[in-house]
């Protein structure tokens, strides 16, 4: 799977990372991914990095002796509450939003030199830690499609 869609409705922040292959769940073709840094942050062009619109973590896997990078772009409109806080903490990327708005976000990898998308033959990719919106009821949560 190269590419993963998910809108995320009402969302403050979120984090995505990968899960150890240890958990039994994947084969020994697994790959594992590690997120490190991110060497551009300027998601759906709001910074605080200029260049590309998008948020790329450099090197989260190698693959067929290639450097992998994750990608995450904005399909539509983005409206963040604090672009400093998309960033890389510890095994996960925080994408930051405001409350009462809905996001749709690309995540592809792609080879590091040539910027190809690559298809890895198995992963895994774990949504984790929504954070509601505050007065309450706020809604939150991913979809796939």
């Amino acid at each position: 799977m190269s590419m993963l869609l998910a809108h995320l409705f009402g969302v403050m922040s979120c984090a995505l990372g990968h899960v150890a292959p240890q958990c039994g769940c994947l084969s020994n073709d697994a790959v594992e991914m590690s997120f490190n840094t991110v060497s551009t942050s300027n998601l759906g062009g709001q910074g605080p990095d200029g260049g590309p619109e998008e948020i790329r973590i450099p090197n989260v896997a190698t693959y067929e002796g290639n450097n992998v990078d994750l990608v995450a772009t904005v399909i539509g409109s983005y409206s963040p509450r604090n672009v400093n806080n998309n960033r890389v903490r510890g095994p996960f990327l925080t994408i930051n939003m405001n409350v009462g708005t809905s996001s749709r976000f690309q995540f592809q990898l792609q080879d590091s030199s040539s910027k190809s998308p690559v298809q890895l033959p198995e992963f895994a990719f774990s949504f984790l830690d929504f954070d509601k919106g505050w007065p309450p009821p706020g809604e939150e949560g991913p979809s796939t499609g």
